[in-house]
């Protein structure tokens, strides 16, 4: 809002634009000022213009890999107590990110646009993951411990879930392959 009331106050001016905004012409002009006078930014802010030049040094004098934690404490050995909050606040601000030890991040398929199995204008098919089950229904419940049983009621207080594969024809004929296959 502030950067469409610089834009247009010129020819409107900043009253009839605030009219119309959300927003009162004193906080414009606070923060029109705050700009203009560093020296008038709030003590917070202040610090923080600080502080990131801190970090950025400590950052940037250990080759980019130091993250969150290595630049909190080395900026605690030269003697500036700040908490690892505002340490990991003010890197998430500036991009910094340390260096992860251990292997990449591999994701099972590759994101080229040559590896879709159908066209991008084609639907997919109806895949129903939502077993409709009376309590009398006997399931076979996949449980949490990793043990398969056959229940009778699907209200049971431990933890359990219903794992059902379900193709339907678009057309909507109904074959053999309709029927829920519960593993």
């Amino acid at each position: 809002m502030i950067a469409f009331i610089d834009d247009h106050r010129g020819v409107y001016g900043v009253e009839p634009i605030c009219k119309v905004l959300p927003i009162a012409p004193s906080t414009y002009r606070a923060d029109a000022t705050r700009r203009a006078d560093p020296a008038k930014l709030p003590a917070r802010a202040r610090r923080d213009l600080v502080l990131k030049a801190d970090i950025r040094r400590v950052f940037d004098a250990n080759f980019g890999v130091y993250g969150v934690r290595k630049v909190w404490r080395q900026l605690g050995r030269e003697g500036k107590e700040v908490s690892r909050c505002t340490i990991a606040r003010l890197m998430r601000q500036m991009g910094l990110k340390g260096v992860v030890r251990g292997r990449e991040v591999r994701t099972p398929r590759r994101a080229s646009a040559g590896s879709r199995s159908r066209p991008p204008g084609k639907p997919a098919p109806v895949r129903q993951g939502i077993a409709q089950a009376s309590r009398q229904t006997r399931c076979r419940v996949d449980q949490s411990a990793g043990k398969t049983n056959d229940r009778t009621s699907l209200n049971s207080r431990s933890r359990c879930r219903i794992v059902v594969d379900t193709f339907r024809d678009p057309e909507g004929s109904k074959s053999a392959a309709e029927t829920p296959i519960l593993r």
